[in-house]
């Protein structure tokens, strides 16, 4: 073997690198950017058929508590049964509620309402039930013979074609 370079030696090993380095040039500058760059064939390989899942993991850590809401506008509001119990857990300026006859709730308040607005309950499922609401004393003079003070803040009637007994929802601003 010949201890010298010769032309053919150096031309053949510059054709060698310039080979793979062009080559590694042309695969780093060749990116894949669309799924129409790719052979239908080869893409039907690759998307197999959906595994079966797997079970699930463990549940996360609970996150920290979210901050306290804003106070409802409501001045007041109250859960009350057909039977006129007032549900104190679920109301805010009531003081009492009285239920004189069939279909009548009248409130004692603390507060002097402007308006008020009632809701049915519809437990019972029948939703011809509606419910009617009445606020300040000037609106419950209607009922003032059923509605006697300090009952006379407010008034919700129940009615179904006529005076009947059912919960409600009421909010008074």
């Amino acid at each position: 073997m010949r201890r010298h370079l010769s032309y053919a030696n150096v031309a053949a090993t510059l054709a060698l690198l310039f080979s793979m380095g062009g080559g590694a040039l042309a695969a780093s500058h060749y990116l894949l950017n669309s799924t129409k760059q790719i052979n239908p064939k080869v893409l039907r390989k690759l998307t197999g058929r959906t595994g079966a899942t797997g079970r699930e993991g463990p549940p996360g850590r609970e996150g920290p508590p979210g901050r306290e809401g804003r106070e409802g506008s409501a001045i007041g509001y109250a859960v009350v049964t057909a039977q006129g119990t007032l549900n104190a857990a679920r109301s805010k300026g009531v003081i009492a509620v009285s239920h004189p006859v069939t279909g009548l709730y009248c409130f004692d308040l603390s507060f002097t309402p402007k308006v008020a607005q009632a809701s049915a309950n519809h437990i019972t499922g029948d939703y011809s039930v509606s419910a009617e609401a009445a606020a300040g004393i000037a609106d419950v003079t209607t009922f003032a013979a059923a509605c006697s003070a300090p009952y006379n803040d407010a008034a919700v009637t129940i009615v179904n074609g006529a005076l009947a007994n059912d919960g409600f929802y009421v909010t008074f601003n």
